[in-house]
């Protein structure tokens, strides 16, 4: 599975042009990234549908910042707050 570091993503776009499953998607996000030694800001960020991935690489292979990660499923599954905006039943199976 695929994340974007916010934190060094330009919003250049090619990780969304190189991607064949259109899982890619640029948001509005300005922020401060230091890139080839100048600060700039960034006025958009990717980000990657989970659902949609393939896990097929292009997107971190054009990444001219190296902001397309490869982190395993587990890890993400451990990152998600539980309890919390899953609507009534607050994150537990109701029987």
């Amino acid at each position: 599975m695929f994340v974007v570091d916010r934190n060094r993503c330009i919003g250049c776009g090619k990780c969304a042009r190189a991607c064949p499953q259109d899982a890619i998607r640029l948001v509005a996000y300005e922020h401060p990234v230091v890139f080839q030694g100048k600060e700039i800001l960034a006025r958009r960020s990717a980000v990657i549908s989970v659902d949609l991935c393939a896990c097929c690489g292009e997107c971190q292979g054009v990444c001219p910042t190296g902001a397309v990660l490869r982190v395993p499923r587990r890890t993400m599954r451990a990152n998600i707050p539980r309890g919390r905006g899953m609507g009534r039943g607050r994150g537990r199976f109701r029987r």
